[in-house]
C-alpha cells in the first residue's frame, strides 16, 4: 500500500536506528484501528525485536505505555506486563496520518493539525510557541518558569496552565522527574518530545 510505504519513508527520516520499519508498522496498525496497540500486536509485528522496538519507540515518545504518560523518566516499566497497551500521542498520530499522505515527517504541520482538531483558540500560535520551548530546552528539558517566560513573550501568560496542560495532552511535553536535578516541587521540569 502506498500510504504504508509513505509512513515507512517518513519514519526513516527520524533517527531511530534499524527498527524504523517495525515502528512504522506499529503506528500504521494503530492508525488503522484508531486505538491503542496491545503488546501482543507489537510482538506479532516486530517478532524477536519486540523489546528493542518498544524501548526505542518509547524513548523517542512515538508510543507511551498506557497509564504511564505522567513520567517518561524511565523505561524500567516497559516489560513488566505482557498485556500492556501502548498509546500513540495525539501529535504523533497527526504526524503519522500526514506521513501516510506525503511520505515526510512534518512536525509543524502535525502540531498545527492537532490544535486545529481540538479547536484550541490559540492553535495558530502553538507551533511557534512549541518551537520556542524546544529552542530554549537544555538536553531536551525545560522548567515550567521558562515556559511561563516564553508564554509572556506570546502574550499568553494568563493561560499558561491551560497551555501546559494542552501541550502535555498533545504529547509534546511531559513532566520529567529526576532526583539528580535537585528541583523543588514547585519548579517542575518538562521533557520535550524528541521527534518534534
Amino acid at each position: 500500500m502506498k500510504s504504508e510505504e509513505n509512513l515507512r519513508n517518513a519514519i526513516r527520516q527520524i533517527p531511530i536506528s534499524d527498527y524504523a520499519d517495525d515502528i512504522s508498522d506499529i503506528l500504521y496498525e494503530s492508525l488503522n484501528s484508531n486505538s491503542d496497540i496491545p503488546y501482543e500486536h507489537i510482538r506479532r509485528l516486530a517478532g524477536k525485536n519486540t523489546e528493542d522496538v518498544i524501548l526505542i519507540a518509547s524513548e523517542r515518545r512515538l508510543i507511551i505505555p498506557e497509564g504511564k504518560d505522567l513520567s517518561w523518566k524511565s523505561s524500567e516499566y516497559l516489560f513488566k506486563f505482557k498485556d500492556e497497551k501502548y498509546d500513540i500521542p495525539g501529535v504523533v498520530r497527526e504526524a503519522a496520518k500526514r506521513a501516510c499522505e506525503t511520505g515526510t515527517w512534518e512536525p509543524e504541520y502535525a502540531i498545527h493539525a492537532y490544535f486545529k482538531r481540538i479547536k484550541e483558540p490559540l492553535g495558530e500560535v502553538m507551533p511557534d510557541f512549541f518551537a520556542e520551548i524546544k529552542q530554549n530546552a537544555r538536553y531536551g528539558k525545560i522548567r515550567a518558569k521558562e515556559i511561563k517566560c516564553i508564554a509572556s513573550r506570546f502574550g499568553t501568560e494568563d493561560r499558561i496552565g491551560v497551555l501546559i496542560a494542552e501541550l502535555k495532552a498533545a504529547g509534546l511535553i511531559n513532566p520529567h522527574f529526576s532526583f539528580a536535578l535537585g528541583l523543588k516541587e514547585k519548579d517542575v521540569t518538562y521533557e520535550v518530545n524528541p521527534c518534534f
